[in-house]
């Protein structure tokens, strides 16, 4: 979950890495759908 807030104030063309258990490490490019798609989960999630 904390990769999402990483997506979203990452600018595009940026590459994000982060830790998967079982998989390794994780590489993403940061694009405008993967923004619109955290913002998306982001916005979904209750505050408590």
């Amino acid at each position: 979950l904390a990769v999402i807030p990483v997506v979203i104030h990452a600018p595009e063309g940026s590459w994000v890495v982060y830790g998967q258990p079982d998989e390794g490490a994780v590489f993403i490019k940061v694009d405008k759908l993967l923004k619109e798609n955290a913002l998306k989960i982001l916005d979904r999630m209750e505050v408590l």
